[in-house]
């Protein structure tokens, strides 16, 4: 059977993003982002909720096409 593993921002109050959703208040670091490939390297499916997903669905299908993407976006995507 395969692990559930969740990845979220989350302040340390429980503050998961603003009244119209601005995520500002993270802090987000190389170390963090290297820690954060890692894990995604040990998940077989990502699964994003509704909010994540309608932000990311018209970014990751043209990833792949642009010549000037960091390397740990075209390694996620």
């Amino acid at each position: 059977m395969r692990k559930v593993v969740l990845f979220m921002h989350l302040s340390l109050d429980g503050f998961a993003g603003g009244p119209n959703g601005e995520l500002d208040f993270l802090s987000y670091d190389e170390e963090l982002a290297q820690w954060a490939a890692e894990l995604v390297k040990t998940v077989g499916s990502p699964i994003y909720g509704r909010i994540t997903y309608q932000l990311m669905e018209s970014y990751w299908p043209t990833v792949l096409t642009k010549p000037n993407a960091a390397k740990n976006t075209l390694e996620h995507a």
